[in-house]
């Protein structure tokens, strides 16, 4: 064999490599969209889905007097506090004092002279801790939602002119 012959199919294929190479030398460019959505930890308030912050009304309900103590346990949409958390996460609830600004003297407002009616919130059925914007409620989330209820009382007491009495206390939840 001589060695034209023999080099030839090697230098037949370096003469060609360059033309390869130009085939795949062209490139496209385009864009990967990437995305994630981040849920708050929590959500509090209406459970509808609606976004409100919404607890409801703890409702006293109506007398003719107020010579004998008034209790309430807050329901679900009636003055239980509605969380819902990732589990593990924790939480806390306070309450300011409404429009009397204090917490340990609550007062409702109504009639045509506005008076007066001591009320308080607490923290358990025994009425033993009044809920507060400083300590208030901790909880542990489970991952579903709760219900934290609210215990209301209002003291025997002067009976005060017929009407419509209310207090509006703003509740806080961190987490």
């Amino acid at each position: 064999m001589d060695r034209a012959a023999f080099l030839r199919p090697p230098l037949i294929a370096l003469l060609l490599l360059p033309v390869a190479v130009e085939c795949f030398a062209q490139t496209a460019t385009t864009q990967l969209g990437v995305a994630v959505t981040v849920l708050p930890a929590c959500e509090a308030g209406a459970a509808d889905g609606s976004g409100k912050l919404d607890f409801g009304t703890l409702d006293f309900g109506t007398h003719y007097a107020l010579n004998n103590g008034i209790a309430v346990t807050g329901q679900p949409h009636a003055g239980a506090i509605r969380v819902k958390c990732a589990s593990g996460v924790g939480y806390r609830i306070l309450m300011n004092g409404g429009g009397s600004g204090s917490v340990a003297q609550r007062r409702m407002r109504g009639g045509t002279a506005m008076q007066p009616i001591a009320y308080n919130l607490y923290t358990d059925a025994g009425y033993s801790t009044i809920w507060d914007d400083v300590s208030g409620v901790s909880v542990a989330a489970n991952g579903s939602e709760q219900w934290t209820p609210v215990f209301g009382r209002v003291p025997a007491q002067p009976t005060p002119q017929a009407g419509s009495y209310a207090d509006v206390v703003t509740v806080t939840v961190s987490w």
